[in-house]
């Protein structure tokens, strides 16, 4: 369990942006090959997960962003629909 989640927001439209931080102490941002790796395992979980993907499909999107113990800005990823295709 690196990250806890401190909030979730409806923005403009449909788009839900989930903000985490992360347990551990960084001062820089999260690689892009970390942050892809951990796209690839939220995105694996939302598209297997029937309900999850049902509801993937009536909003516009959903964001997942990162930040330290600081408030620090680590990283942010999006995913939509079409990427369960």
């Amino acid at each position: 369990q690196e990250t806890t989640l401190i909030s979730t927001t409806c923005t403009h439209g449909s788009h839900l942006l989930y903000l985490f931080e992360l347990k551990k102490s960084l001062n820089e941002k999260i690689t892009q090959h970390s942050l892809a790796k951990l796209r690839d395992k939220v995105l694996n979980s939302l598209c297997t997960s029937p309900d999850q993907n049902d509801f993937l499909k009536i909003i516009d999107s959903m964001a997942y962003r990162y930040i330290s113990q600081t408030g620090y800005f680590m990283g942010e990823f999006k995913i939509i629909d079409s990427d369960c295709r």
